[in-house]
């Protein structure tokens, strides 16, 4: 009678315990869902947010005219669909016209705004929290990625022949990845002849411009130097021209 007892016992101890385990176990999975869902909740938040901040200040610079700039910072979720068809800014690649749509596509859903600018640009190409340049160009407005702030839009020299001249150019890092720089020119002069040279450190690269006037020089000498700049784990690329002038005084 007691062994029937005791059998009786570790049998509804098993069953306790398999209950237990098997709440135990539902928890975990609703927890773990809930989790999920609220996850791609907060990434359809933050492509939402992103949208309408570059809806908004494509508007704002817009109506300010050509020039007109302004710095935004957006979020592309882990699971944004990357195609050119999901996640763009102007068109989807499926059509010719530019137009005024912006669009990031997370997990298959759609995070879409409309602005009154025509526009033209790109986002980068991975997920992560990126700046973005919103800059109207009269007629439309450009939205693209940006790297690099850079402390002047020209140079301007004036110089006797003869002379040597120089001017700095200070670039400096925004963006939270590394990034390569890549500094050109474009000059095809022989009477003037120009030099460049970089110091760089972690957030900054001063560029040094050198200009030389042979004693036959003269007159204006118009020409750009080119920055190139890489972000290293995105791949985001930032093409900056810098026009140069230079005035030989006779």
């Amino acid at each position: 009678m007691n062994g029937f007892r005791q059998g009786q016992a570790a049998t509804e101890l098993i069953i306790i315990l398999g209950v237990a385990l098997i709440v135990v176990m539902l928890f975990f999975v609703l927890s773990a869902n809930m989790l999920t869902g609220a996850r791609t909740q907060q990434n359809y938040d933050g492509a939402r947010i992103s949208v309408q901040s570059l809806v908004e200040a494509a508007d704002s610079v817009y109506a300010q005219g050509e020039g007109a700039t302004r710095k935004v910072a957006i979020t592309l979720p882990g699971d944004t669909n990357f195609g050119s068809n999901y996640t763009y800014i102007g068109a989807p690649s499926s059509l010719y016209a530019a137009q005024n749509a912006i669009n990031i596509n997370v997990n298959g859903t759609d995070m879409f705004g409309l602005s009154r600018a025509p526009l033209s640009g790109h986002f980068p190409a991975k997920s992560g929290i990126y700046p973005m340049r919103v800059t109207s160009r009269g007629a439309y407005v450009e939205i693209y990625p940006y790297l690099v702030d850079v402390d002047r839009n020209s140079v301007a020299i004036a110089m006797a022949r003869g002379e040597t001249r120089s001017s700095q150019i200070t670039v400096t890092r925004v963006s939270a990845e590394q990034v390569a720089l890549d500094v050109s020119q474009n000059w095809g002069f022989t009477d003037v002849a120009l030099n460049l040279t970089s110091a760089q450190d972690q957030f900054k690269t001063l560029i040094t411009v050198s200009v030389s006037a042979t004693p036959a020089a003269a007159g204006i000498y118009n020409s750009q130097i080119t920055l190139d700049a890489v972000g290293n784990e995105s791949g985001t690329e930032e093409v900056i021209n810098i026009p140069i002038s230079v005035n030989v005084m006779t």
